[in-house]
C-alpha cells in the first residue's frame, strides 16, 4: 500500500482512531445519562455562534465555543430555577418543556 508511506496519511489514520475512541466514550456517557436532547440543543446554539462569528468577522470556532458554553450555563440555571415542583406550575410553557426533557429532573 503506497498510501501508508505518506506521513499525513499516517497522522490521519491515527487521528481517526483516537477520535473514534473518544467519540465512543463520550457518546456512551451521553446516551446513558439521557442527555441527547440537551447536547442537541447546545449543538444548535453553536450554529448561531458560527453565524454570528462569520457575520462579525471573528473566528467562528471561538464564537461557537462561547455560544455553546453560554447555552450550557443557561440550561443549568434554568434547571436550578425550575427543579422544585413547588416553584414550577405545569401550565407554564417553560415548565412543560422542562417536564418533557427527563434529564433536567435528575440530580447531577
Amino acid at each position: 500500500m503506497d498510501l501508508l508511506q505518506y506521513t499525513f496519511f499516517q497522522h490521519a489514520l491515527l487521528g481517526s482512531l483516537l477520535a473514534s475512541i473518544a467519540c465512543g466514550i463520550i457518546g456512551t456517557y451521553i446516551v446513558t445519562r439521557r442527555l441527547v436532547f440537551i447536547s442537541g440543543g447546545i449543538t444548535h446554539a453553536s450554529f448561531g455562534g458560527i453565524g454570528l462569528g462569520l457575520f462579525a468577522g471573528i473566528s467562528p470556532i471561538l464564537s461557537a465555543a462561547v455560544f455553546s458554553v453560554l447555552s450550557a450555563f443557561g440550561v443549568l440555571s434554568h434547571k436550578r430555577t425550575y427543579n422544585n415542583d413547588e416553584k414550577c406550575h405545569t401550565e407554564s410553557e417553560s415548565c412543560k418543556i422542562i417536564h418533557s426533557i427527563t434529564p433536567l429532573h435528575e440530580s447531577v
